[in-house]
């Protein structure tokens, strides 16, 4: 598994992945992204501003993340504390191809997601999720993710919030 830098040609690709990400946490029970977001715009903006990335293996895109440095204006108010006041970047959409969701893929995502906050020069990253999708809070832990507390998206949305410091 390998990534890069997303590009405006690869937003078909993306489209379908966004898609099973969302029947997988209808199915589960999750109430999250089942209000068309994220959506075409989203990642076209993500795009345009290089925080999308593509995972993939074979030269086949499989997976997706957006990563932001500086302030994520949901972060500034936690019910909570995180572990670090480091500079940091944040993790939203990451996302996999439901054909291999479940075969250990995700720690190898997020593998690569600690891959380029290194070369960024980051140590310090921030993630937040729903509280019923259990599968993200599993792998977070599993990853060493640390539950830091409670925020809530500018919608009022509330949302659990996890941190690591990359050693």
């Amino acid at each position: 598994m390998e990534y890069r830098l997303a590009v405006f040609s690869d937003l078909e690709a993306i489209k379908p992945i966004i898609d099973d990400a969302r029947s997988f946490l209808k199915q589960a029970g999750v109430n999250q992204w089942q209000n068309g977001y994220p959506n075409e715009s989203v990642i076209l903006e993500d795009i345009r501003q290089h925080h999308a990335y593509v995972v993939l293996i074979d030269q086949q895109i499989v997976g997706y993340f957006a990563l932001f440095a500086g302030i994520e204006n949901n972060y500034r108010r936690i019910i909570g504390q995180w572990h670090s006041d480091r500079p940091y970047l944040t993790v939203h959409r990451n996302m996999l191809k439901a054909d291999i969701r479940h075969k250990g893929q995700g720690k190898t995502m997020f593998r690569l997601v600690e891959e380029v906050a290194r070369e960024m020069k980051y140590d310090n990253i921030r993630i937040d999720t729903h509280a019923d999708n259990q599968v993200m809070n599993h792998l977070l832990e599993k990853m060493g993710y640390r539950y830091a507390g409670i925020i809530y998206l500018a919608d009022g949305a509330k949302r659990l919030a996890y941190d690591k410091i990359l050693l």
